[in-house]
């Protein structure tokens, strides 16, 4: 994190590599792999859209985080930016439906989580799996091996029947 105010140079280096639109001003330089804007000086970095926010509007406690609500992390434009806790962060993800399902949820997952507890407990070879269920063995695989599934046990009675949702 850049800790230190930054120098007229430096802030003309910065707005150089922005490149404002008619909505989002986009961070044109280094991305962080999940496309955040990053902006080092010497041996200290930051996300672009923190050091927009102090260069434009103010500190940002460290309680705080950043938030876009534009939802393009490359923006750098403090009117699509929000400080906010990592609850209001993670609300807002939730509210415009951004948050991933876990991987036994995703969409181009045909197996639904009783299947993937099934799949779980067989010794039949994937393939055969894929055939019963309708997904390729690769599917199967996947499942096999994703953490988070609840086991079969975990989700039947005694009797083997899946538990309600209500219990």
């Amino acid at each position: 994190m850049i800790t230190k105010k930054l120098s007229k140079k430096s802030q003309a280096l910065f707005w150089a590599k922005v490149r404002k639109t008619e909505y989002c001003w986009e961070w044109v330089a280094a991305k962080n792999e999940k496309g955040y804007g990053v902006f080092g000086i010497g041996k200290e970095t930051d996300k672009a859209h923190r050091i927009a926010w102090r260069l434009l509007v103010g500190s940002i406690p460290k309680y705080l985080f950043c938030c876009h609500r534009c939802d393009n992390p490359a923006c750098v434009n403090p009117g699509h930016l929000f400080l906010g806790t990592n609850k209001d962060n993670v609300d807002d993800m939730i509210r415009k439906g951004r948050n991933s399902p876990p991987p036994y949820m995703a969409g181009h997952n045909r197996l639904t989580l009783p299947k993937a507890c099934l799949n779980q407990l067989g010794k039949k070879p994937d393939y055969i799996l894929g055939e019963q269920f309708g997904v390729s063995k690769y599917t199967i695989a996947r499942n096999r091996h994703v953490k988070g599934i609840p086991s079969y046990a975990s989700m039947t009675g005694n009797d083997g029947r899946f538990k309600s949702r209500k219990q």
